[in-house]
């Protein structure tokens, strides 16, 4: 279901891919340099007998891989002022490195075709790549995108794929981001760059692609994202994608502290295919949701109409915008409707995304509608039950532990009266048990005694 909601947002034309180095690297069966091995590139055009390179690398006797013995950043200071010292910029040659190794003689033509393809029949989609390279703009899609990155001219047609170069582009080297000292100047400048990339973060479904999530760059970028969110309506979703399998608990993690959820064991061909694939629902999930004004005034929604998480953000916006109260018999009733809708499916099979939706529909709600003295109240709490009663702190079978992590993450955010409310309906010792709620209600009464 992740990949219909991804399918969803590229049909409302609102999808962003942050794409890293595992991009390229799939692009070119691996001929694409990683960060490290851009450095020790680098390191060795010094031609100083190995001597940088072992002061600034080490290389695993196991794996044979090499790591810097320092962050990366640092070493490239280093570097950077070794080979000024010889006459030479390490940006230059970071973009003779990245040419030599990402051109149309390394690229893999199936996998070329495969993408070109599919970005030639999506080509709303944003951009946004911490990469060097010009594959998207030279190979991907060269007749129909506009490149953005510091100094390079921004092309006046205001269609085709967006592509945004955060960190810079061998198409102009001094833009490149590379030094400590690049990526505070790039933290705290409030350029045009850094302002774009923070609100396509907050304002549109983000896929995060080719990264891992130890990956420097990914959680700069999610740090400082997650600072700069500006509370509002608009919930931003972020998947992240990886053909590995994540261990429950960093899973959890990058759920709770970022909003992140990990598609894992999907490779770039299988995510593709899979939104490919996907379109057709997405565009009759889109047309629902434009006949949302309908539904409301007949007082009737279709069920299958309710799968996107999407959904109900929308039926909230479409509510208010045509100046119902959300707290009106009315209005009740009908989310009254739409919540019995959504229970339904996740009692379908392999539905345990909607177990999230649901925990996230309720919390949403509560966090705006003061529910004790509606006649929605009652019906909130059942909701609530239903949804506390199917989740686990832990990975059990039949129970959803990213429903636990919404509502242990996403507590404070709704009103207090509604957690209140909330806590005097629960079977206090049946939750204690199974799920640990006490956590949360603990949490609660700390947080009254501040």
């Amino acid at each position: 279901m992740s990949y219909l909601d991804i399918a969803v947002a590229l049909e409302n034309k609102s999808l962003t891919l942050l794409v890293g180095t595992g991009f390229s690297m799939y692009m070119t069966d691996d001929s694409a340099p990683s960060w490290v091995s851009l450095l020790v590139e680098c390191s060795q055009r010094l031609e100083d007998d190995l001597k940088t390179f072992n002061e600034l690398f080490v290389t695993d006797t196991q794996s044979g891989r090499i790591r810097g013995k320092f962050e990366l950043t640092i070493c490239a200071q280093i570097l950077e002022r070794e080979l000024f010292r010889r006459g030479r910029r390490i940006r230059e040659e970071i973009a003779s490195i990245i040419a030599q190794r990402v051109n149309i003689g390394t690229i893999n033509n199936d996998h070329l075709l495969f993408i070109r393809d599919f970005f030639s029949q999506n080509s709303s989609i944003n951009v946004v790549t911490t990469n060097y390279d010009t594959l998207f703009s030279d190979y991907i899609l060269p007749e129909n995108n506009r490149i953005f990155a510091e100094g390079v001219p921004v092309g006046r047609d205001n269609s085709g794929l967006n592509i945004y170069h955060v960190h810079g582009s061998i198409v102009n080297p001094a833009s490149i981001v590379l030094t400590m000292d690049d990526y505070f100047r790039f933290q705290y400048r409030d350029s045009y760059f850094s302002r774009k990339l923070y609100t396509l973060l907050q304002e549109t479904t983000v896929v995060i692609l080719g990264y891992s999530l130890g990956d420097f760059n990914l959680n700069q970028i999610l740090n400082e994202a997650k600072n700069t969110k500006v509370k509002g309506r608009k919930k931003n979703d972020i998947y992240y994608i990886t053909r590995d399998q994540i261990d429950h608990a960093i899973q959890s993690y990058y759920l709770d502290t970022y909003g992140i959820e990990v598609i894992q064991e999907s490779d770039l061909t299988r995510f593709f295919y899979e939104i490919s694939e996907n379109l057709e629902t997405a565009r009759n999930v889109v047309e629902a949701q434009r006949n949302i004004k309908t539904a409301i005034l007949n007082g009737e929604v279709v069920k299958d109409d309710l799968k996107s998480r999407q959904s109900f953000d929308n039926i909230i916006n479409c509510l208010v915008n045509m100046g119902m109260h959300l707290t009106s018999d009315r209005s009740l009733s009908f989310l009254q409707m739409v919540f019995i809708h959504k229970w339904e499916l996740t009692q379908e099979r392999s539905a345990w995304e909607q177990y999230v939706h649901f925990a996230n529909w309720l919390i949403d709600l509560a966090s705006e509608v003061p529910l004790r003295n509606t006649s929605f109240k009652d019906e909130f709490l059942g909701h609530v039950y239903s949804s506390l009663r199917k989740m686990s702190r832990e990975l059990y079978l039949g129970f959803s532990w990213q429903a636990f992590t919404a509502w242990d993450s996403r507590w404070s955010e709704m009103l207090l009266d509604n957690r209140e409310l909330i806590i005097e309906h629960i079977d206090q010792e049946y939750f204690d048990r199974i799920n640990c709620i006490g956590d949360i209600k603990t949490r609660h009464d700390q947080s009254m005694l501040l």
